[in-house]
């Protein structure tokens, strides 16, 4: 079966000209550091949360990193495939497949919930971390809708005997974890839709994106990924159809638009018509089963540290539900409810981390 690819944003989001007065503090240009003299833009990247002061000369350069989309002039690191990557970016992004195996391993576990009660998970999956170039190869003998250039992932779906799925996914190295995570969420997607809708169900390509992107979407803000939420929606890859799929599920629900993708009459959602997501093939949209939903995976009631993994570099740490990396802030599941904590500092056998709105910081450490 044909996969679907995922696409990165390629723009800068936000572009704002603005002049220095004297009653203006002294601002540095985040790309050359140089004392900004005259006239200034402020960027938004791909992953930072606060726009960059960046001068008139520097917003002209052609050299861009990969990660974050702002312009690089010194210290970035050029990569084999031909990708650039800023001073910042590049201490931080995952370039090795035991690094990812941890950030898909923790959403495939936030799919399972997703998608618990609403039809077959995805079980035969194959994830290898490649670069550009490994991926355009997988790319060759794939359908898509898009430019090669554009994608952060791939799908390949084939059908093995006796009716059962083998799914191999594709992810780009030297992403940050977050927008890997939202690649993992967004490939994921592609492998339910290919065991849980009919061949003969034909969507259209810009829909399919779409829905992966609610997913993906979906996932960033049940872990409080605001950035990577406005990435996803700025993003003109699926042409609008996230944001109808977005109004959609606000309006009739989740469970609705996944028994439109299974049964509806239109190939494509209308941002101005969703109820049209109510017609179906078949018999009416059922009435919510919730009683079918399993419950979330249980956690425990207290923060517990359940693994370490990666390199003496760059280690992640396996708290209760949640996988972070030094300095990285995620919400952890404690209990019934939630607690979101910065991980400070991480050890061969132990983990300090600070819970937001506490002053305290509480060290954890692998149980023997």
């Amino acid at each position: 079966m044909n996969s679907i690819l995922r696409g990165t944003v390629a723009v800068l989001l936000l572009l704002y000209p603005a002049n220095l007065t004297c009653d203006q503090p002294v601002l540095k240009c985040s790309v050359c550091q140089e004392r900004i003299k005259a006239e200034y833009h402020l960027l938004e990247g791909y992953v930072r949360s606060e726009k960059q002061p960046v001068c008139g000369a520097c917003t002209r350069l052609e050299t861009v990193c990969s990660a974050c989309g702002l312009p690089v002039k010194m210290n970035y690191q050029t990569l084999e495939d031909g990708r650039l990557l800023c001073e910042q970016d590049a201490k931080s992004v995952v370039f090795s497949q035991a690094d990812m195996e941890p950030i898909w391993q923790e959403t495939r576990r936030d799919m399972a919930v997703i998608f618990s009660g609403f039809g077959i998970l995805p079980a035969n999956i194959t994830v290898l971390l490649v670069d550009r170039t490994k991926l355009t190869q997988a790319h060759k003998n794939q359908f898509s809708w898009h430019e090669q250039s554009m994608t952060l992932g791939l799908t390949s779906t084939r059908l093995r005997s006796q009716g059962e799925f083998e799914h191999t996914v594709y992810l780009l190295n030297g992403i940050t974890p977050t927008r890997l995570a939202a690649v993992c969420a967004h490939e994921y997607a592609h492998a339910w839709l290919h065991e849980n809708v009919s061949r003969e169900r034909k969507l259209d390509g810009d829909t399919v994106e779409g829905f992966c992107e609610l997913i993906a979407y979906k996932v960033m803000g049940q872990r409080n990924r605001p950035v990577e939420q406005r990435v996803i929606l700025a993003n003109a890859y699926t042409r609008g159809q996230i944001d109808a799929l977005l109004k959609a599920e606000e309006t009739f629900q989740f469970y609705r638009v996944l028994e439109w993708l299974k049964n509806g009459l239109d190939d494509r959602i209308d941002k101005d018509n969703p109820a049209r997501l109510l017609k179906l093939q078949d018999a009416p949209a059922p009435s919510p089963v919730w009683h079918a939903v399993a419950a979330p995976t249980p956690v425990p009631d207290t923060l517990i540290l359940k693994g370490i993994s990666g390199s003496k570099n760059r280690r992640f740490a396996l708290i209760n539900d949640c996988t972070l990396q030094k300095n990285e802030e995620g919400k952890v599941r404690v209990g019934k409810t939630n607690v979101v904590v910065r991980c400070l500092e991480i050890s061969e056998n132990a983990v300090v981390i600070q819970a937001r709105g506490s002053a305290q910081r509480m060290e954890l450490r692998l149980p023997r």
